[in-house]
């Protein structure tokens, strides 16, 4: 038992004190990812009721569109420290990708 505490504490660096944070961010993640998955679902199913499954590329672009921007914003703030590029610039969708290294 003590092998896997030694294995635990290892893996995860928490320090004395910051074991209530953790959980609560992990939970506050844990509910992120399910509302997503859940709500994506439901906008999808939503949007199939309405229109036909042709129009469905349609809604992914107007949905990147906002999430584009929401990107923008919250990588601003990083400043110098960071630098944020993409790869594949002409692809969109789930083929772009972004990379942020340390400098």
């Amino acid at each position: 038992m003590q092998k896997v505490a030694e294995v635990w504490r290892n893996l995860f660096d928490i320090r004395p004190g910051e074991y209530r944070r953790t959980i609560f961010m992990s939970l506050y993640l844990l509910f992120v990812l399910f509302a997503y998955y859940v709500l994506k679902s439901a906008s999808e199913a939503m949007f199939l009721n309405k229109f036909d499954i042709d129009k469905l590329p349609n809604l992914y672009i107007l949905m990147a569109i906002p999430q584009r921007y929401n990107h923008d914003l919250c990588f601003r703030g990083l400043g110098p420290a960071f630098q944020c590029r993409h790869g594949n610039a002409g692809l969109g969708g789930r083929e772009q990708s972004l990379h942020l290294t340390r400098s």
